[in-house]
């Protein structure tokens, strides 16, 4: 019996603890939130810079990102934006339940300000609401505020404005799942979408209210007024903080000091006080940032805060810290690996769906392979060439055969959006000329895109080449003497062609078109007069997996004009010819050329950029002296008159090392000044420049106009191989200038 009491009595007690957890639980105030779920990576879902679309880009750590579809529209634009056609500012969560997604967006398109009638490009009328189920595949509804009550489910209700046709802002809404929401018929729980709005016929700044969305995403409660500071605010970001039980807000103040401010409230829909002013996003100083967002790192309960800093050109995307009661700010850092940032959200993400989005965002690369085919003249620029040779051949046929491969972006990607048609790749050729000069072969690196659509199968494109030829018979004293044409077995190849591209079938095209090809050494070696060709081809081109419908042309994505600055350090070595009483000569030696190029360099739109470039030089062959001789002040001149000489065999080519005196070192330094142009394309730009010496520019070696062609190749997106090559007074050659560069401020992808 004793133990049969015992018993009974802990039963007793249990049961009573069991009501009273049941009782708390029950009772408990169930807090308002969004729902959060995956530990894999996140999503960062936000407004493009380049364009009036919304973007996605994946990462694992929240700050390294990876663009979905590459920084390009991840869904039809038009289709969701009814109003303007635009996007603007996308807010993402997790439905209600967690089995699906919802967004928000400022419906608005500031490209077409006059299109639309609009008073001020910043102007808008509506929002629009949108859900998925993958992330994928969305559906959606616009509200048009300027169609007034109608809009709304509860359109009896007190409305804000007298006149909805004169609303003039509705800007950057956000989503807060709220369960204490009840609606008309009961049913408990709805999404509060909070926003900017301005009715500048009926208020004097922009304030912020909040509407209700039903489960369904489709059904929109009448504005109401979520608070009034007495001034404007905008972008509002709203989080409940369990470390403090109260509701964090993110907001941006229009006037007054710049950063981003933290106000709270232990209610969702009112009580919220004014910004603290201690403590905010301050670390821009007196450049101004908006676009607040704040999310949570996986196992993390401090938070991290991004935000844009849109007074700079460019634009800065950040991220910062702070603690777990969304306090304390720092360490701001720019995000990583993003197209175009902007005004956009986080969400964490499971590993199912980060796979989901980055198999479906990863566009695919278009192979291709080509035979070619190019007949042509060899241009009669020497006399050698005109048949003073041994053979007494004149040398007019060319005949090349090349294979290619190359690559291109998907269609619908962004790179294909803004260089149309634009490929690259490598190439290997074989160039038959005759036994006088050798038939070599090339390899070469290659870029095209299309100059202009002609029909849906018919485009001119253009195409250049750059590498190698190995093979040549080239100039020496025993048996080549007369070829002054070409000084080395191994010379730069340089051709550039415009060509009719037919598309024959989703797998073949036909190519037809001219080409102009270059041979020479960049005076490496001497002589050096180089080759010169003219040429048709014809060429089959395979596709191995292009899409069989190409897209319709998309938006081009906004550029943002901002300065950039590149700085190249090359070196380089090159041949001299010298004139004496005895005749002319090719010194033996071969002398080094180093230098730095601080380029800055206004960058116009996609294609090209525009600046000036401080030349430094110092050339070890400069300014020297032969048997108390200057050398001649033109390279090319000595070079011309030797050749002439060596045509007829009677030319001396080598002088003994001890007829040459080298001047004191500063003699043999300069510095210039030079415009500069850059065609700007995926991995590589090409740069022109033409400048003028400022320091010993009335020596010999120094003065006169100089002339820079530079092929920069990208190895990351601020380091690059720099291949160029320099003349002077606009025929002679100078020297090769291989190196590397740096580039500062640039932000192109």
């Amino acid at each position: 019996m004793r133990t049969t009491g015992k018993i009974a009595i802990h039963i007793g007690w249990l049961t009573i603890i069991l009501l009273i957890h049941l009782f708390t639980f029950s009772f408990s105030p169930l807090c308002a939130q969004n729902i959060q779920k995956g530990d894999y990576g996140y999503l960062y879902c936000h407004m493009s810079d380049r364009g009036q679309w919304t973007a996605f880009a994946l990462s694992r750590d929240g700050y390294h990102y990876e663009d979905v579809l590459g920084g390009g529209p991840v869904m039809d634009v038009k289709e969701h934006a009814r109003i303007e056609g635009g996007q603007r500012d996308a807010y993402i969560t997790r439905s209600w339940d967690g089995n699906g997604f919802v967004m928000v967006t400022t419906d608005m398109n500031n490209g077409m300000t006059k299109a639309l009638g609009k008073q001020s490009e910043w102007d808008n009328y509506g929002i629009d609401l949108l859900k998925s189920d993958d992330l994928i595949h969305w559906s959606s509804v616009s509200f048009d505020y300027r169609k007034g009550d109608a809009i709304f489910c509860d359109c009896e209700s007190p409305s804000p404005y007298n006149d909805w046709s004169t609303i003039n802002r509705v800007w950057a809404p956000q989503i807060f799942w709220d369960p204490h929401y009840v609606w008309p018929d009961g049913d408990k729980g709805g999404y509060m979408i909070y926003y900017s709005m301005w009715n500048r016929s009926e208020e004097a700044y922009d304030r912020m209210y909040y509407s209700y969305a039903d489960k369904s995403f489709t059904k929109l409660t009448k504005p109401r007024i979520l608070f009034d500071w007495g001034y404007a605010t905008i972008d509002a970001d709203i989080n409940y903080l369990e470390s403090d039980g109260l509701y964090h807000m993110l907001i941006k103040k229009e006037g007054g000091k710049p950063g981003i401010y933290t106000a709270t409230s232990e209610h969702l829909t009112y009580g919220w006080g004014e910004p603290v002013e201690d403590d905010y996003v301050s670390f821009e100083g007196k450049k101004k940032c908006e676009g607040s967002s704040a999310f949570q790192l996986i196992g993390d309960d401090t938070w991290r805060v991004a935000y844009i800093e849109y007074s700079s050109k460019p634009r800065h995307y950040r991220i910062c810290k702070a603690d777990k009661y969304l306090r304390n700010f720092s360490d701001p850092v720019d995000i990583e690996g993003v197209t175009g940032p902007q005004h956009g959200s986080f969400m964490r993400l499971t590993k199912a769906e980060y796979k989901r989005l980055q198999k479906w965002g990863s566009a695919p690369v278009i192979h291709r392979l080509e035979a070619e085919v190019i007949d042509g003249a060899v241009l009669h620029t020497n006399r050698f060439l005109e048949g003073y040779n041994p053979e007494v051949r004149t040398m007019n046929q060319y005949f090349t055969t090349r294979l290619k491969y190359s690559f291109m972006p998907s269609p619908d990607s962004e790179e294909a959006r803004i260089y149309k048609g634009g490929y690259q790749g490598v190439g290997l050729g074989y160039h038959h000329l005759n036994n006088q000069i050798g038939n070599p072969v090339s390899a070469y690196l290659f870029q095209g895109a299309t100059i202009k659509t002609l029909s849906s199968k018919l485009a001119l494109n253009y195409e250049w080449d750059f590498g190698v030829a190995y093979g040549w018979h080239s100039y020496n004293e025993s048996d080549r003497v007369s070829n002054h044409v070409i000084g080395s077995k191994m010379t730069a190849y340089m051709d550039f062609g415009v060509y009719l591209r037919w598309m024959l079938s989703r797998q073949f095209d036909l190519n037809i078109g001219l080409t102009a090809s270059h041979f020479s050494n960049g005076n490496t070696s001497m002589p050096n007069a180089g080759l010169n060709v003219a040429s048709a081809k014809v060429s089959l081109a395979y596709y191995l997996n292009r899409p069989e419908q190409q897209p319709a042309d998309g938006p081009l994505p906004v550029f943002q004009k901002h300065w950039s600055t590149d700085v190249v350090v090359f070196g380089g070595w090159k041949r001299r010819g010298a004139e004496t009483a005895l005749g002319s000569y090719t010194l033996s030696d071969t002398y080094g050329v180093v230098g730095v190029n601080i380029n800055p360099m206004y960058n116009l739109n996609h294609w090209l950029n525009v600046g000036a470039s401080l030349d430094l030089y110092y050339d070890h062959s400069a300014n020297l002296k032969v048997e108390d001789s200057a050398v001649p002040p033109d390279d090319g001149e000595t070079e011309k008159e030797s050749a002439s000489e060596g045509e007829t065999g009677d030319a001396v080519s080598t002088s003994s090392e001890s007829r040459v005196s080298a001047p004191s070192w500063y003699r043999q330094v300069t510095a210039g000044l030079s415009v500069r142009a850059e065609y700007v394309m995926p991995y590589f730009t090409i740069n022109f420049g033409i400048g003028h010496n400022l320091i010993n520019a009335g020596s010999a070696h120094f003065r006169g106009f100089y002339e820079i062609l530079a092929l920069k190749a990208a190895l990351t997106p601020k380091v690059f191989l720099h291949i160029g090559y320099s003349l002077y007074s606009f025929q002679y050659p100078n020297n090769l200038m291989l190196g590397i560069g740096y580039r500062f401020g640039g932000r192109r992808k």
